[in-house]
């Protein structure tokens, strides 16, 4: 499943796509043009492997590895051939790349502007751009104003046209784009304003560049890459994390808000499984192996998740600053107050109460709801905050 900036798209296990959100340029895939609020079918593609969700197109691969767009058609996003500027809507997946017995596309992603392909063509991979190239961000070496319609190969770090190889999983984000290579290290091109790609200054780049540390050593032994708008995040198979770019939000989760052109080293989170910074935002958010999730950066409508809509400057727990409990005894002082959290296992109603006696509560949660709990002053009893529906006492 992947998020657009005001749509998604899901794949089942039988290969087809799935779109809501934002459907008024015909990214949503099902022959309309119109907004839908539920789960709708996007037509033609049956058989999809992998989906990629940009500004407002879409994009598609099945399993037999063609490439399919379809939305916004304007600039060349969606590799159609289409190089004008003013909307084309394409309001059903069309195929934009054939796949032949020596070139099948295994990987796909999106930005607002460009669509991007990793292609594995005889057991060497190399990754195709289309879309606007004004900051670079194709790959393959231009700046022009004029957008690039097809799937073009995206050039090697000294420039050439032979391609970009050996890379592992290809990231984008804003106007810019990276890729991740087999050896652990980090090539980044496209817009680079505030040294936003991590490779030592910030002027645009139109081909692949390598990240660097602040000591102007190449970053080595990644894992994990992910392309904001305006910064870039790296983790490494230590737990590592660094940053780059803009950091007026916290986004490079050091602690401070300087802006920095090389991959910073900004804190540590160990067994990162997932990272991610959404389109068009400046926070960020991971997962690691235990199912913890961690996030920093802006937190006004509450996106990270910490019950608050206080900015955090360095990565910070999920529900952290609650209480889990899992058969345990505490007590509360009275006029003091607590946020507790409750896991259980499956029940026929959502929280009930288990035991009401004095100075003491008990409660049992299947969806993990924090139930606020105060003492009373009569009795020196403990009472809840707020009504608990569905609940009873057990004998």
């Amino acid at each position: 499943m992947l998020a657009g900036t005001s749509h998604v798209l899901a794949v089942d296990e039988n290969g087809k796509v799935y779109a809501w959100g934002l459907g008024t340029n015909g990214q949503l895939g099902n022959g309309g043009v119109v907004t839908s609020n539920i789960p709708v079918v996007a037509s033609s593609i049956t058989n999809a492997t992998k989906v990629a969700a940009g500004g407002t197109h879409s994009a598609a691969i099945d399993a037999d590895g063609n490439v399919w767009g379809f939305g916004d058609a304007s600039a060349g996003r969606i590799g159609n051939g289409t190089t004008a500027t003013t909307a084309s809507n394409i309001s059903t997946p069309t195929k934009v790349m054939t796949a032949t017995t020596t070139k099948k596309a295994v990987q796909i992603v999106a930005s607002s502007a460009n669509t991007y392909i990793l292609t594995d063509e005889i057991g060497t991979s190399y990754v195709y751009g289309t879309g606007a190239t004004s900051s670079g961000q194709v790959g393959s070496g231009s700046t022009s104003s004029t957008a690039i319609g097809t799937f073009t190969k995206v050039n090697n770090e000294s420039n050439s046209t032979s391609g970009l190889t050996g890379v592992k999983e290809i990231y984008a984000g804003g106007s810019s784009a990276a890729a991740l290579k087999t050896d652990g290290t980090v090539v980044a091109w496209g817009a680079n304003g505030t040294g936003r790609l991590g490779v030592g200054d910030s002027s645009n780049k139109s081909y692949p560049n390598v990240v660097k540390t602040e000591a102007n050593t190449v970053l080595t032994n990644v894992q994990h890459v992910s392309i904001g708008t305006t910064y870039s995040i790296f983790a490494d198979n230590n737990g590592n994390i660094y940053g780059a770019g803009t950091n007026a939000s916290y986004q490079l989760g050091n602690g401070t808000t300087d802006t920095t052109i090389y991959a910073t080293l900004s804190n540590k989170l160990e067994n990162i499984i997932s990272l991610n910074s959404p389109q068009n935002s400046t926070f960020n958010v991971a997962i690691t192996n235990n199912g913890d999730i961690y996030g920093w950066g802006l937190n006004d409508n509450y996106q990270l998740g910490t019950k608050d809509i206080i900015t955090r400057k360095v990565p910070t727990k999920v529900f952290d600053k609650y209480l889990k409990l899992e058969s345990t005894t505490i007590r509360i002082e009275e006029t003091k107050s607590a946020n507790i959290q409750v896991l259980t296992t499956l029940i026929d109603f959502n929280v009930y109460q288990d035991e009401y006696t004095t100075g003491r509560i008990t409660y049992t949660s299947l969806t993990e709801d924090i139930v606020s709990v105060e003492p009373s002053r009569k009795n020196n009893r403990i009472k809840t905050r707020r009504r608990i529906y569905k609940s009873r006492r057990h004998r």
